[in-house]
């Protein structure tokens, strides 16, 4: 498994191309993500602080944030793919029994549910978290 595949691949969800972010690295601790600046963006600067004039230029693409690894950090997850899930009305199951491999399952009221149970408890919720929601991404593609 990629994990560094999946990252990209989630964090592109997170921060879509079409809406001018763009996954401009993968690193072992962090994700990095930049932001096209528009001409709003421009002018909503400008009104805040006219002495900026000249720093950003329409068009080109500026460091926006840096995040964690997702498939590391159930925190990150929370943070940064649980809300667009409850945007989207998906609930979240996580099991972590003591006696168990970690499984999550992400489902809606209409029935779609998409799934991943670890094969072994060296899989993190995190990643079982982050492996569900690709299943899910690969399943809104068909």
């Amino acid at each position: 498994m990629d994990e560094q595949a999946l990252n990209k691949k989630l964090a592109e969800r997170r921060f879509p191309p079409s809406e001018d972010f763009r996954v401009s690295e993968v690193r072992p601790d962090f994700i990095i993500i930049e932001r096209r600046f528009t001409q709003e963006a421009e002018d909503r600067v400008l009104s805040q602080d006219p002495s900026l004039k000249g720093v950003f230029k329409v068009g080109e693409w500026y460091k926006y944030e840096s995040i964690p690894i997702l498939t590391g950090s159930l925190d990150a997850c929370e943070k940064w793919l649980m809300p667009k899930l409850h945007k989207l009305k998906f609930h979240i199951l996580i099991d972590v029994s003591w006696n168990s491999n970690p499984s999550v399952e992400i489902y809606n009221d209409s029935g779609l549910s998409f799934s991943y149970s670890g094969t072994t408890p060296k899989v993190s919720i995190a990643l079982a978290f982050c492996l569900a929601i690709e299943k899910l991404i690969d399943g809104e593609k068909k």
